[in-house]
């Protein structure tokens, strides 16, 4: 990982995330690329927009990094999977301020959309997250039937801190069978951890209850066993539910315990 896109909207939260994305920079020996989308030419070349920004470059500078900015202008929704597209970083780091109801200035509710837009990894940082410094200690990792689901696990360890630990999670629902897909992504993630000499646990937990989805036991296990990081594929899998999955990656996302995620997607 030599290249983290850091995108911003000027608010508290952005800062949250500027100063993991600096954390994982320094980790990596990465450079930053820092990325606001204006509305309108004049808010790009304004005094007031320089100097905001110069806030953020003013962090960057205090910890030696090498970086780029970036200003564009128009509807964010287009221009920045455009750019991201045109640079292709290893990481996008954003914040999002969670579900508010309403739509906020830039990354609202409407965080999921913009991030299947990208065609890139996204960690996903909101207002209640704590830093992690040198990586993230502790790494759920939500089995699914993805056929290219070892993405996840590699984009995963890059993330990892030194002495940190993968937590493979497996949800059995009631009267439900373990397929065979989702039993060789277990074992091909195994030999790859293993192969790593990475750090790894399995967590079998059976629901107690029929229930649509995963995110609510996904969720409650991470609160509960001090998980810093959360890693989901960015697209669900086939003959996954469709709007069901969806919305567990949604609420995953948007999670009121700060976790941050990661939205594996190259």
């Amino acid at each position: 990982m030599k290249s983290i896109l850091l995108l911003v909207d000027l608010t508290p939260t952005a800062t949250i995330s500027a100063d993991q994305a600096i954390s994982l920079a320094k980790y990596k020996e990465a450079t930053i690329t820092l990325c606001y989308i204006a509305q309108s030419k004049d808010e790009s070349e304004s005094a007031d927009l320089k100097e905001k920004i110069k806030s953020y470059t003013s962090r960057l500078d205090e910890n030696h990094l090498n970086y780029d900015t970036h200003i564009g202008i128009g509807d964010y929704k287009k221009e920045i999977p455009a750019y991201v597209k045109s640079i292709r970083p290893d990481l996008v780091v954003v914040g999002t301020h969670g579900a508010k109801g309403l739509r906020q200035k830039w990354f609202g509710s409407d965080i999921y959309a913009l991030i299947k837009s990208l065609p890139a990894t996204v960690l996903v940082i909101s207002d209640l997250s704590a830093k992690s410094e040198e990586g993230f200690s502790k790494i759920l990792l939500p089995v699914a039937a993805h056929d290219n689901y070892l993405l996840k696990v590699k984009q995963s360890c890059e993330l990892l801190a030194p002495k940190g630990t993968i937590v493979l999670f497996n949800i059995i629902k009631p009267g439900a069978e373990v397929s065979d897909k989702i039993s060789n992504n277990i074992l091909e993630t195994k030999e790859y951890l293993h192969d790593k000499g990475i750090s790894y646990t399995i967590e079998n937990v059976e629901s107690a209850k029929f229930s649509v989805g995963y995110s609510r036991e996904t969720l409650e296990y991470a609160k509960e066993h001090n998980v810093q990081l959360i890693s989901i594929m960015t697209r669900v899998a086939e003959n996954s539910g469709g709007v069901s999955a969806e919305t567990d990656k949604e609420n995953i996302l948007l999670n009121d315990a700060g976790i941050p995620v990661l939205c594996a997607n190259r």
